[in-house]
């Protein structure tokens, strides 16, 4: 029997560019009318703030161009930028990657302690680039958190030890020691995340004097549409959607998640019975909970791993 092929397209982007304050809630309850009345089996996450957008859309191709026009005309109305033109990573898939749609207002559309310059100190690069510099000797810098490095990254990538959230990316950078290249007046550091629109922050922290900054265009999502043999990746990818794991390919890679501190770990095939384990991260000791606990409601405190930045970093 023939495999059916993948009906859902799941467009992913991010883009930074002024909108009143004065305007967002109109904005948002207008792409909520419309989604209700005209694309209700649409499913999405849009973040809007005065710096911008954050846009994660799950549907049909038809039904994802058509939101995207609507964004356009919604955000942007006497505005010459675009959403045409934004960082947009898109996949397939045989199943919407999000429950819900949802528009929400926020003060930041990715928290982050250092502040955005006026103009960009990073070059973007493709992967074709990334490998050139590499072959020169360029450090691969890894901006994501350890939840999802450790499900899977670029061989031989630096990584921030312990990193729970992005906000921590700026002082935990100060005990990082980058190597430099002997043949180079300038150090060459490639930097990524899941999509891009970390390291559009990150560009700003302070790097080592003589640094040349790099990062990967449309982040890590954008190299596997390019590259589906992976050949630089090793592992899965953590995404921010029902999938919550891929590998080059698009396809899903079967992860399990702690049932109190929601650390994902890879499911391991050879276990044929969930048992009452440990959890590597938090220690934990019913992993799968099968004491049947409930989850309790979140009482304001720091939410962990998984949990922290589900809708924080939409990836494009």
């Amino acid at each position: 029997m023939a495999t059916a092929e993948p009906t859902f397209m799941n467009s992913s982007g991010y883009i930074f560019s002024k909108i009143d304050a004065i305007y967002l809630p109109v904005a948002r309850m207008q792409l909520l009318k419309v989604q209700r009345e005209e694309h209700p089996t649409l499913t999405g996450t849009i973040l809007i703030a005065e710096e911008g957008a954050n846009i994660r859309l799950s549907g049909t191709p038809l039904q994802v161009s058509s939101f995207k026009s609507l964004i356009d005309e919604t955000l942007f109305p006497n505005s010459t930028t675009s959403i045409a033109n934004y960082k947009d990573v898109p996949s397939s898939s045989s199943a919407p990657s999000l429950p819900r749609f949802l528009v929400k207002i926020k003060n930041h559309l990715i928290k982050f302690p250092v502040p955005m310059g006026s103009s960009p100190v990073a070059s973007h690069i493709n992967s074709s680039e990334m490998k050139d510099l590499l072959s020169q000797g360029a450090t691969l810098l890894d901006t994501r958190n350890d939840y999802e490095y450790k499900l899977g990254k670029f061989k031989g990538a630096k990584t921030i030890d312990d990193l729970k959230t992005f906000q921590e990316l700026p002082s935990k950078m100060k005990d990082i020691t980058f190597p430099s290249a002997p043949t180079q007046k300038h150090n060459h550091i490639i930097m990524y995340c899941t999509g891009g629109i970390r390291c559009e922050k990150a560009q700003y922290m302070d790097f080592p004097p003589n640094t040349s900054l790099y990062q990967l265009d449309g982040g890590v999502l954008k190299y596997f549409e390019e590259n589906p043999d992976g050949e630089l990746w090793d592992g899965g990818l953590f995404v921010f959607d029902e999938r919550k794991c891929v590998n080059p390919r698009g396809e899903i890679v079967p992860v399990d998640c702690c049932f109190k501190c929601r650390f994902p770990v890879e499911r391991n095939p050879a276990q044929a019975e969930k048992g009452a384990k440990t959890c590597q991260e938090c220690g934990y000791d019913d992993f799968y909970n099968t004491r049947g606990e409930k989850r309790r409601r979140s009482t304001g405190k720091k939410r962990t791993h998984a949990q922290t930045e589900t809708v924080s970093d939409n990836p494009t």
